[in-house]
């Protein structure tokens, strides 16, 4: 065709209508289960659904830099979406729930370059674990701990540039919905319709959000690997005396000052307590002084100052014993916090020799697995010849912890669990991995009473309390096979936690502290708009439909997506599901998505993820980790009259696996499957990591009769493992007819 053709047919005149929600308020947490509602008129006549968006703007709060789960998107917020018809509001023209579950399985296996690039751009997707170019998030002053200076025995102000809060940024979405009649390349006839009723059922948000960095460092089971220090509190041996100018006389039990250098006109860095009245026989520590944090075994030596003889007594040379950080006794000033050190690169890179049973590190900290991942921040490169200096993360800043979390620390079999304090800032540390990779050091300020003044060569001042929240008698270090990790508590998050003993005055270097440690993880939705392609249809079009709606009748066919949800109680051996098929004549093809029942309401689980795995196998543990088990084979059962399909059970067992495996015929049924349910697979990378099962009914173009057939079942086996707690939501895809006549109508599968 060429400029002096003359077109076939006149072009198809189109314009885009904002539709707004019944309801416009903004959209939160407490609004989860909730029905959004918006009403699409019939005066629009004809839409265009794949070419309607619906925008809004996403903005979320609290603390672990919270964000859509990644598995889906916006798209996470919604649990349930249903379209009725206009007229009467009463007929269910399609309702697909565990939507949000269903859109992960496109975003897993219909993903290139450019959908991803799709989805980061209009779809809201973070799609890594890094708070550097978060999204959602802005690192305030773009400062990351990579890129900050060791500050012990050094006045905190001097972390004020990483002692304040990730700031939230507004997120603009605009994207079709991923059902079948939403996403659709039809005209719907609105006119025929009456109009069309959508509502949008709001997802909890422990299963909609994530925390940036997932399960890292959110309690005791994903404890963060130290560095290879001792976190030294109320115990003898944290200091090296072996170099101090006399041994003196002090008095057992009394607080000494602590100077920096040799002299009494050094700065106050802090206080040590005498364990007994020679300084040779031990130094305890007591307590930071205002303006400082405490010293570590890479400060140069400090001296000890008694000022009450008649002749006072300095006492040279004393430093900090070897891999020594001191943990919280107790506050006695102001702007005196403390730190512990977190492991880079690997377990072994970050403990070296001090691991004396790797297999003990592998385990507790994690192996370098798709499933087990180390549970480590990310190392800075230690060398420039890529034209990355030494003071970037690569290739993410995958640290855990914001400020204001509750840090805890324990052993990592889960006893002598004690909270540290509230943290307030991040910095290098002056301890590096074996492979040169400095720590990432966190800043916490003790939740203890601050105690009474402290005079130079007296008795410790009374009121000191640590209400539990330091570590008493403790000395965490890796003389020992268990070792200690470092973790937040995930409730402390949603819930808020607000410091018992610590004012803002207190803290004034980190001015955040206390509102961040109170704040609560929340979302809020807001502007929800859906902007629709309204089609001019020629007049004629329009009467003729219209006719055909008022007599004899007008049929719309449209696909649609039935769930079914079975609950499975760990189970070991068969199980045999029955699928509901609601006169089903039209069937095309079935996705099932077994989800872990235990972690279906947990924000640092990916509970939209299908899950292959079942309970560990103990009998077959090695001295690393447990043997991952879970679903062996499966078929679906498709009555007395097809029989089980396909006749050879489908081997899934390798998917379990902490680096899950392709296995062939599992991937051949699932590709159909796909195809059934209208997208290419073009991605086989995560396979293991948001698992599923299907079978396509019939070739492309057909359909296969489900009511004829009898029943549907899946027989999932577990053969070597019980299954766990599973919820499996099972997809039907099939074709739908909306007929619309004078009397009324009517839906047939």
């Amino acid at each position: 065709m060429d400029l002096n053709d003359e077109p076939i047919a006149p072009p198809i005149i189109s314009e885009s209508i904002v539709v707004k929600p019944e309801n416009q308020n903004n959209i939160t947490k407490s609004n989860g289960n909730k029905n959004i509602s918006f009403f699409l008129p019939d005066y629009i006549r004809y839409f265009l659904p794949n070419q309607s968006y619906f925008q809004a703007n996403i903005q979320m709060t609290g603390r672990g830099r919270p964000i859509p789960s990644p598995t889906a998107a916006f798209h996470s917020f919604w649990r349930k979406i249903t379209a009725r018809d206009g007229q009467t509001n009463s007929h269910v023209l399609q309702e697909t729930d565990y939507y949000n579950t269903l859109v992960g399985q496109q975003y897993t296996y219909q993903k290139t370059d450019q959908l991803n690039n799709q989805r980061l751009m209009f779809e809201g997707l973070q799609a890594n674990d890094s708070y550097d170019n978060n999204l959602y998030w802005e690192q305030e002053g773009g400062k990351t701990w990579a890129a900050q200076a060791d500050c012990a025995a050094l006045a905190p102000p001097t972390i004020a540039e990483t002692s304040q809060a990730p700031t939230s940024k507004e997120v603009q979405v605009s994207t079709t919905l991923k059902t079948d009649l939403l996403n659709t390349e039809k005209f719907i006839p609105l006119n025929v319709l009456g109009g069309l009723h959508l509502q949008l059922e709001v997802e909890d948000f422990r299963r909609s959000l994530e925390y940036t960095t997932g399960n890292l460092a959110m309690g005791r089971q994903h404890n963060m690997c130290p560095g290879s220090v001792v976190v030294s509190g109320n115990i003898t041996g944290g200091f090296d005396l072996s170099n101090i100018s006399a041994p003196g006389v002090l008095t057992a039990g009394h607080i000494y000052a602590l100077h920096r250098g040799n002299t009494s006109a050094g700065d106050v860095i802090g206080f040590v307590q005498a364990d007994s009245t020679s300084v040779a026989l031990g130094l305890t520590w007591y307590c930071s002084a205002s303006g400082f944090c405490p010293p570590d075994s890479n400060t140069p030596a400090f001296c000890l100052v008694d000022s009450t003889p008649t002749t006072p007594l300095t006492i040279t040379g004393i430093k900090v014993a070897t891999n020594t950080i001191f943990a919280g006794k107790g506050r006695a000033q102001k702007n005196a916090p403390y730190y512990v050190d977190i492991g880079v690169g690997s377990p072994k890179d970050s403990l070296g020799t001090a691991a004396t049973i790797p297999s003990v590190a592998d385990q507790k900290y994690g192996n370098g697995t798709l499933r087990q991942p180390f549970r480590v921040v990310n190392p800075q490169a230690i060398e420039a010849t890529s034209g990355i200096t030494n003071t970037n993360c690569v290739p993410n800043n995958n640290n855990p912890f914001t400020i204001g979390d509750r840090l805890l620390i324990q052993n990592n079999d889960g006893t002598n669990d004690h909270a540290l304090g509230y943290i307030c800032g991040f910095s290098k540390s002056s301890f590096t991995s074996t492979s040169g990779s400095a720590f990432l050091r966190v800043y916490y300020m003790p939740d203890c009473v601050m105690t009474g003044t402290i005079i130079n060569g007296q008795a410790a001042p009374t009121g000191a309390s640590d209400n539990g929240t330091n570590v008493p008698a403790i000395s965490y270090d890796f003389t020992a096979a268990t070792g200690y990790g470092l973790s937040v508590f995930s409730s402390d998050r949603i819930n808020g936690s607000t410091p018992a003993n610590i004012v803002n005055t207190d803290v004034t270097f980190c001015p955040d502290l206390i509102s961040q440690a109170s704040s609560k993880v929340d979302f809020t939705i807001k502007d929800l708009q859906y902007s629709v392609k309204r089609v001019m249809m020629d007049p004629r079009v329009d009467d003729s439909d219209m006719a055909l709606a008022r007599g004899s009748g007008y049929n719309l066919d449209i696909e649609a997506t039935t769930t079914s949800l079975v609950n499975v109680v760990n189970v070991l051996g068969p199980t045999n599901q029955n699928i509901a098929i609601p006169n089903i004549k039209r069937a095309l093809g079935v996705l099932s998505i077994p989800l872990n029942q235990n972690t279906q309401f947990d924000i640092t689980a990916k509970s939209l993820n299908g899950d292959p795995t079942g309970s560990v196998d103990l009998a077959s543990s090695s001295t690393n980790f447990p043997v991952q088990k879970g679903l062996d084979n499966y078929q679906y059962d498709l009555g007395a009259m097809i029989g089980r399909q396909p006749y050879r059970p489908v081997l899934t067992e390798k998917y379990s696996f902490n680096n899950p495996l392709i296995q062939t015929q599992a991937v051949s049924e699932l590709i159909k499957a796909n195809e059934s349910f209208g997208y290419q697979t073009s991605n086989l990378s995560g396979l293991g990591l948001n698992f599923a099962v299907g079978r396509a009914f019939a070739r492309v173009g057909q359909y296969f009769d489900l009511m004829s057939s009898g029943n549907l079942q899946l027989l999932a086996n577990y053969e070597n493992t019980a299954s766990g707690n599973k919820l499996f939501t099972h997809f039907i895809k099939h074709l739908r007819r909306v007929s619309v006549s004078g009397s009324g109508i009517s839906i047939q599968n």
